[in-house]
């Protein structure tokens, strides 16, 4: 590798796949071009909910430098028109590509957190974990709601206990208290015999008998 570049472990396993995916379609490609989602995926070895959530960091980083950018800069390039020009070599091409690509921020920098938008079949998944902890007779809890979903998925996009609340409160789910009113209950007893009393009127009205009710008199 060239002196005074540094690629941390996470890089070199980025460049390994892209190395091995560039090598194996020597002889054609095994994804279709037109299939760009796809192509990344295999080529950067992650997956595809990733992905979408980088291109769109990079569209928002890219709106955010061309809003930096100067004026007179951005009017010079609209007034150019195209012009046909020789191949260029690699080493200009990447030259130019680092004018177009934006910077990723540092993990060091802090940035504004941008919220998360749920797709339907997220929100789907969110009541389904619920329905199933009920089925279980287990008290659903942001927390061990959020366990089951990353359980299920690793790349589920909340990573928060006050985001899955926010989102749980968005579909419908209220947190209610329970009434703190004594009702008086009968002794276990009483409701034996109750119950077994209806149970016995309902044998006799289905058979059709003659029933009475008389007092102790």
């Amino acid at each position: 590798m060239p002196r005074g570049i540094y690629f941390s472990t996470e890089l070199k396993k980025v460049l390994f796949c892209v190395i091995t995916f560039v090598e194996n379609e020597k002889d054609g490609p095994l994804i279709p071009l037109n299939n760009c989602n796809a192509r990344l995926v295999a080529m950067l070895g992650i997956s595809e909910t990733s992905l979408l959530q980088l291109k769109n960091e990079m569209k928002m980083l890219q709106v955010a430098q061309e809003e930096f950018q100067p004026h007179h800069l951005r009017s010079k390039s609209k007034a150019r028109r195209p012009s046909k020009q020789k191949p260029r070599s690699f080493s200009a091409v990447s030259a130019l590509m680092t004018n177009v690509l934006p910077d990723p921020h540092s993990p060091k920098q802090r940035v504004s957190r941008s919220s998360v938008h749920l797709s339907k079949q997220a929100d789907s998944e969110i009541r389904y974990q619920f329905q199933l902890l009920l089925s279980e007779k287990i008290y659903p809890t942001a927390t061990n709601i959020l366990e089951r979903l990353h359980a299920t998925h690793d790349d589920f996009p909340i990573q928060s206990k006050t985001t899955l609340r926010r989102n749980l409160h968005r579909i419908g789910f209220r947190y209610k208290s329970t009434t703190k009113v004594k009702i008086p209950l009968d002794h276990v007893s009483f409701v034996v015999q109750r119950a077994k009393f209806y149970r016995k009127i309902d044998e006799l009205r289905m058979a059709d008998a003659l029933i009475f009710y008389h007092d102790e008199s």
